[in-house]
């Protein structure tokens, strides 16, 4: 598995090219939140979240949330961005 834990930012300026909604999912996995809470406060399904879950994983490279956990909150520390606001 490659380390990508500091790769630099896509084109378009995201870390590791996750789309607008895997941030927003990204922002509330690295809170601490269920699929289930996740779901109803992005109005999606659990499995819709489930899904961009596993979105997040593969452009990580990582084989657990928790692994993806601990290089997103390097992610938004670096960014200054905070998970709950």
């Amino acid at each position: 598995m490659k380390n990508r834990r500091r790769s630099a930012a896509a084109p378009n300026g995201d870390h590791f090219g996750l789309t607008g909604r895997e941030r927003e999912v990204a922002r509330l996995l690295v809170s601490g939140l269920t699929y289930k809470e996740m779901a109803e406060a992005l109005n999606l399904s659990a499995n819709t979240v489930a899904t961009h879950v596993k979105g997040i994983l593969a452009k990580l490279d990582v084989p657990s949330s928790r692994r993806a956990v601990l290089i997103l909150r390097d992610l938004f520390d670096d960014e200054n961005i905070h998970p709950n606001g």
